[in-house]
């Protein structure tokens, strides 16, 4: 095993250095059970020596998460192997040990109540008094973080990190970079939305190159609590991105909305589907009680 090379290839998946370091003692503690006698036989691990590896950490009393961390691990060591082309398949890509069921989101809001939510805050906002530039910007600035919450499902980190260069309002698309909990993507703009963030870049000074020159998570505080007065059902800025994930895997299936989110697991996109009974009925099936794909 090529540690160095391994290190370099989670390097540049910006994972953190204390995660990286979790990542190798987790193989170091899974090629000590192996034994492999070279490379070549770490490489060629099959489905069933995974399961195998699983039953000797049930068998050690291991509870189910760290399980299916150190399963995460392999997962990535094998992720690398495959971007370097010596293998063809990950064979720890569906094995997962069943743990407790998360709790699924309470009352998503559906695609029409999202679309209908914008088109109503819009209204509020223009129907508000502005008195000064700095009131319309401020209430520009408002419906564009909507928008974006709304129709790319978006979180604060993600907003806080936008930069006014990562607009392609030519094509309609918006860059989301690389942030702590999320993936880089890129994502199409409604058409609804291209003029009004064309109107609110318009409205920044030629200096700043942040979208949002503002603390969003202390803004998003307040529209939350003005959502929730065009529509009860509204809970926080985390309940509207739910809603818009549950859409999403409706109309796009699992592996799509996952780069759509920018989730690094697919597990974590999965999660999502839980909010669907029969989704959560084929899922516990699934991974009862060791599911390998």
């Amino acid at each position: 095993m090529n540690l160095k090379a391994y290190k370099t290839y989670l390097k540049s998946k910006h994972y953190k250095p204390s995660t990286i370091t979790e990542d190798c003692l987790n193989m170091d503690r899974f090629t000590k059970w192996l034994k492999p006698e070279n490379s070549e036989e770490l490489e060629q691990v099959t489905t069933p020596q995974i399961v195998e590896y699983v039953n000797h950490l049930q068998q050690k009393q291991l509870a189910a998460p760290t399980i299916n961390i150190r399963l995460r691990s392999i997962r990535k060591y094998y992720d690398y192997l495959k971007s370097e082309s010596r293998i063809a398949t990950n064979s720890v890509e569906e094995v997962k040990v069943k743990g407790a069921v998360k709790k699924v989101i309470i009352d998503p809001l559906d695609y029409s109540d999202l679309e209908e939510l914008y088109k109503d805050y819009a209204t509020y906002l223009k129907e508000k008094p502005v008195r000064e530039k700095k009131q319309l910007i401020a209430s520009t600035r408002k419906k564009a973080i909507v928008s974006l919450l709304v129709f790319q499902g978006l979180h604060v980190g993600d907003l806080q990190k936008l930069e006014v260069n990562h607009l392609n309002l030519e094509d309609g698309i918006i860059y989301i970079p690389y942030s702590y909990n999320s993936q880089p993507r890129e994502l199409r703009l409604q058409p609804s939305q291209i003029i009004m963030l064309f109107n609110y870049v318009n409205t920044l000074s030629k200096e700043q190159s942040y979208l949002f020159n503002c603390s969003v998570k202390d803004r998003l505080n307040t529209i939350v609590k003005e959502l929730r007065g065009l529509n009860e059902k509204v809970q926080n800025a985390a309940h509207i991105r739910a809603s818009v994930i549950m859409h999403w895997l409706k109309l796009h299936g699992k592996r799509q909305t996952q780069y759509m989110i920018g989730h690094k697991w697919i597990s974590s996109t999965e999660y999502y589907e839980l909010q669907d009974l029969e989704a959560l009925t084929n899922l516990l099936d699934k991974y009862h009680p060791l599911a390998t794909g």
